[in-house]
């Protein structure tokens, strides 16, 4: 693959400035939490992702579940993040590690994207910046139909309506529901641990919608790509589809 040669302090401002649109973006559930916390997390994440486009023998998808939970638990743990509200339990790492599954899985952030992909987006960004004269970061933060106009060089309808049914099915209740059974045995084994009660109630609420009202909002979702792919190539989005879900 023609690569572009980008240095890698500029390849990570590219990335932290480039916010991927995705329909789970329109939930609240979904949005990030405290700023501060996630300019740390994303901050991080860029790093990854640079280390690894720069990275000629690295394939596949560009980020994977236990590097961005790695990078999670330890910011969260040096800013005090992985606290349950009504629990008095020291917060210790497997409750942090279970947490992180659970705040991720519920996350904007993308586990499906390739390697490949985000080479594409970025030769993408870099020639629509230079048709403009702006610096890539000052086109993607100013330029108000910047995601639009790069999704048309770099994608097709098609590998978009993929791509983000890809991130929906990631939030299936089954894959929400075992992280979140995950955080709840995790608290109780901690919970006979530190205050020696082995019959404590622990049902932790997540932040996405279960059963009927997952499917609502994943007819939803689903409809919004469509939106999103009417405004960026019009007269080719289609009805709304279903694919089985997995988790991967």
């Amino acid at each position: 693959m023609d690569r572009p040669n980008v240095p890698r302090g500029r390849l990570i401002g590219i990335l932290l400035a480039d916010e991927l649109w995705s329909p789970a973006m329109l939930e609240p559930a979904t949005r990030e939490g405290d700023p501060v916390i996630w300019r740390h997390v994303r901050g991080d994440i860029a790093e990854v992702q640079a280390d690894r486009l720069l990275n000629p023998p690295w394939s596949g998808y560009l980020l994977d579940r236990p590097t961005v939970r790695e990078k999670m638990v330890n910011v969260g743990m040096t800013l005090g993040a992985f606290q349950v509200p009504g629990m008095l339990v020291r917060v210790t790492m497997s409750i942090a590690v279970s947490m992180a599954d659970v705040q991720l899985v519920m996350s904007p952030i993308d586990l499906t994207e390739t390697h490949a992909g985000r080479w594409e987006r970025l030769k993408a960004i870099l020639a629509a910046a230079q048709v403009f004269g702006m610096e890539p970061t000052r086109f993607l933060g100013e330029y108000a139909g910047a995601q639009e106009y790069i999704l048309r060089l770099c994608a097709s309808p098609e590998e978009f309506r993929t791509h983000q049914l890809e991130r929906i099915d990631a939030k299936h209740p089954d894959i929400v529901g075992r992280r979140v059974q995950a955080l709840e045995d995790a608290l109780r084994e901690e919970a006979a641990k530190q205050l020696g009660r082995t019959n404590v109630s622990i049902q932790f609420q997540g932040g996405l919608p279960m059963g009927e009202d997952y499917w609502q909002m994943r007819a939803s979702w689903l409809q919004a790509v469509e939106t999103q792919i009417q405004r960026i190539w019009p007269d080719q989005a289609l009805g709304t589809t279903q694919l089985p879900a997995d988790d991967a």
